[in-house]
């Protein structure tokens, strides 16, 4: 099968799991025996061969590429939003290598930075298109939607103005996937993708290995690790913890992000000798080391790889009830808790550093099964069969 993969962002530029998603399927289609060549923005432009899969790079058609530096002026970020609405200028680039690699089916995925443009462009040329739903960029120019710190349960009239096009542009994808019921369903109930054949869920795929694990047999270091943003609920976090009977243990917090904001968090910390900040950190290295990881996320996270690269290395993890958290979490491997509520984490925190939370490592086994790579790409040529046998 001859399959090409758009995306915003691929491997070496990397913000976080969407991308790491991204490169496994198309790097385990490869492996498959399948052509894949890949559609991405980038500084300029560029050809690469990466891992048997083509990579064409086109060079930024907006007033900046959003990668790695996403800092600037509200006026910069309000025009780059408009021109992101549909970016005509992408148009020819796209379609002279469409022409070249002839794919049989277009898979896009995040869109931020490209636009739905290249939905029209597959429309025009007859090539059906599956969809992956990985955020929230179709409703929400921030890709989060969350607003003063609460997640958003519905589009406010700035989101509904910015999206209206790409809702629009949404009746050419013949095929729509979330990887979770949560996204997905945010995106059906609002009308999008109306024409679209096959609506379904599919996970992340997460590389899962047999790691070994530096951790003692205590339970005395939690850990967070991600980006550090006001949505990831980093705030609530470091005060559940302060709050907790914490005596002899400590709260790493590992991640990049906002200087501004990494500064505020900071300060937040600065009482307590017993949160330590990481900064970028290795996740195996990461993980092999902590007893439990914490992901207190504020907005309706989507699906939160970091939670099952957790469970391979036999880390239980404590979760919000957030977006689409609770699809991946059971009492077997973890918690789940309300951050409306700062008793919810720290009742918890409690109990496990009392010892009263015990796991079995076959449970961990067990879930991550159904990430492995293998499963998850069968799972997507399913969907490409069923699309092309519908042509």
């Amino acid at each position: 099968m001859n399959i090409t993969i758009i995306c915003t962002l691929y491997t070496p530029y990397i913000n976080g799991g969407a991308e790491k998603s991204t490169q496994l399927l198309a790097e385990g289609l490869a492996k498959s025996g399948h052509k894949v060549s890949i559609i991405t923005t980038s500084s300029k432009n560029e050809f690469h061969i990466i891992n048997g899969v083509e990579v064409y790079r086109l060079k930024n058609k907006n007033i900046y590429w959003r990668y790695p530096q996403r800092d600037k002026s509200l006026i910069k970020k309000f025009l780059w939003h408009i021109i992101d609405t549909s970016n005509y200028l992408y148009w020819h680039p796209t379609k002279k290598i469409l022409k070249k690699v002839n794919p049989e089916i277009i898979h896009t995925n995040n869109l931020c930075g490209i636009s739905t443009i290249v939905w029209s462009l597959s429309k025009k040329n007859k090539i059906p298109v599956v969809h992956t739903l990985r955020d929230y960029y179709l409703m929400c120019p921030q890709q989060a939607m969350i607003a003063n710190g609460q997640a958003c349960e519905k589009q406010c009239t700035s989101c509904k103005a910015f999206s209206f096009i790409k809702k629009r542009n949404s009746k050419y994808v013949d095929s729509v996937i979330g990887i979770s019921d949560f996204i997905l369903n945010k995106h059906l109930i609002s009308k999008y993708f109306t024409n679209a054949n096959i609506k379904c869920t599919i996970p992340n795929s997460v590389d899962i290995a047999t790691k070994k694990s530096n951790r003692s047999k205590g339970r005395s270091i939690i850990g967070y690790l991600g980006r550090i943003s006001p949505e990831k609920g980093l705030e609530y976090l470091i005060d559940s913890f302060l709050e907790s009977e914490n005596t002899g243990k400590q709260l790493w917090i590992a991640g990049n992000g906002n200087a501004n904001y990494f500064d505020k968090i900071k300060l937040q910390a600065k009482s307590s000798k017993q949160i330590h900040f990481l900064g970028h950190t290795s996740a195996e290295d990461f993980l092999s080391k902590i007893d439990l990881l914490v992901v207190p996320s504020l907005w309706h996270e989507p699906f939160g790889r970091v939670i099952i690269e957790a469970f391979s290395m036999q880390v239980p993890v404590f979760a919000s009830k957030n977006g689409g958290l609770p699809e991946i979490i059971n009492d077997k491997v973890g918690h789940l808790f309300d951050t409306s509520s700062r008793e919810s984490l720290t009742n918890l925190l409690n109990n496990f550093f009392s010892g009263k939370m015990c796991y079995d490592n076959s449970d961990f086994e067990d879930i991550c099964s159904i990430y492995r790579n293998d499963v998850i790409i069968s799972q997507y040529l399913k969907v490409y069969n069923k699309i092309l046998n519908k042509k």
